[in-house]
């Protein structure tokens, strides 16, 4: 009896070994991804959906990982303002979310939208014709026929004659457009001239203010009516991110705010610009060590030796570490435990990661900081 009482209690603990032994080794290889998916490329989410590539090629998911329109196209642009761009045999179009025409494919080139107008170029002979159309399609600019040279008016209801050599995104409700000498002028979603031709470089609005060079190469700011707002005294500049402007002076990075004032020298060997949802950067000092840097120019350093960063997004940023593996830092200058085989930018609460040869979005909120 007693060997008989032995042998259930040696019984009971070798399935508890085998329950927890089985347990442990689930747990181990449990998928960290937040939906299965046997992708072999992948991107960040923007307006809840991201491009993602398997054996068949692109297709575009939403954040439950349901597959919203399937291969067919030579390439997927991703969704802006609610529409899907795509190419197909050079051809550039938008589709709805339903996987309905909503702007044939006629296009040489087409951008993602932005301020409700997508820059675009059609081919005429051996020359081309830029332009924006809308979300309905559109064209902004009425061409002469087989040409690039439109006729726009001024703000004070002057008609002008131009010949469109480049164009710049929509954004704060104007854009810019260079002529044929590649000088440049600010319009509005009408298409008016709001400034000369008086630009010798000028980038897409952001805060109310883009970045310019005047025709005696000086770096300004200028509003959207083409005011200078302020000079700057640096070799070169970026975009105003969260009212924060990165520069470059003699090789070292600084800030300034969108008045121009300095919120922090130029002293860090590199620098991340300012997320624009999340008002923080990371910046690193000439011995490489790396810093969280807030909006008044305070720094965190970060305790880790970091190789690459890059800007915040959805309240954390993606670091390349010394031993080459990925990981996030959040706005506290505190590293994620989790390492992966790479990792882009986070949004909409997933992060794109490679672990080992799989690819998949990890959710943010899992993230564990230290």
């Amino acid at each position: 009896m007693k060997n008989f009482f032995r042998q259930i209690a040696s019984t009971a603990v070798l399935i508890t070994t085998l329950f927890v032994s089985c347990f442990g080794c689930a747990s181990a290889t449990e998928n960290i991804f937040a939906f299965d998916g046997d992708f072999k490329q992948i991107r960040p989410f923007c307006e809840g959906y991201a491009v993602v590539s398997d054996q068949n090629g692109e297709k575009l998911i939403d954040t439950q990982g349901n597959t919203v329109l399937k291969e067919g196209y030579d390439q997927i642009l991703g969704v802006s303002e609610g529409l899907i761009g795509v190419e197909k045999a050079g051809k550039y179009g938008f589709l709805n979310l339903d996987g309905s025409t909503a702007i044939p494919l006629r296009y040489y080139s087409a951008v993602d939208f932005s301020n409700h107008f997508s820059r675009i170029t059609l081919r005429h002979g051996y020359g081309m014709q830029f332009n924006f159309i809308d979300k309905e399609g559109n064209e902004l600019f009425d061409f002469a026929e087989g040409s690039n040279i439109c006729r726009l008016q001024t703000y004070s209801g002057e008609s002008v004659t131009v010949e469109i050599s480049n164009t710049v995104d929509f954004n704060d409700e104007v854009a810019a457009i260079a002529d044929q000498r590649q000088i440049w002028a600010i319009i509005n979603t009408d298409g008016i001239l709001l400034t000369d031709f008086i630009f010798q470089e000028i980038h897409s609005f952001s805060n109310m203010l883009a970045k310019c060079r005047d025709m005696q190469g000086n770096l300004i700011y200028v509003n959207t009516w083409g005011k200078t707002v302020f000079s700057l005294n640096a070799d070169d500049g970026f975009s105003c991110n969260s009212n924060r402007i990165r520069f470059i002076r003699g090789g070292l990075f600084g800030f300034a705010d969108d008045q121009g004032e300095t919120i922090a020298e130029a002293m860090y060997s590199a620098a991340s610009d300012f997320g624009s949802d999340t008002p923080y950067a990371i910046v690193s000092d000439a011995r490489d060590v790396a810093y969280v840097i807030d909006k008044t120019g305070k720094t965190v350093k970060i305790p880790a030796s970091v190789s690459e960063f890059y800007s915040f997004s959805d309240g954390v940023a993606v670091l390349r570490l010394s031993d080459n593996s990925y990981a996030y830092v959040d706005t506290q200058g505190r590293i994620s435990e989790q390492r992966f085989s790479y990792a882009d930018t986070c949004a909409d609460g997933l992060c794109p990661v490679q672990k080992g040869e799989e690819f998949g979005y990890f959710k943010k909120a899992h993230l564990t900081f230290k």
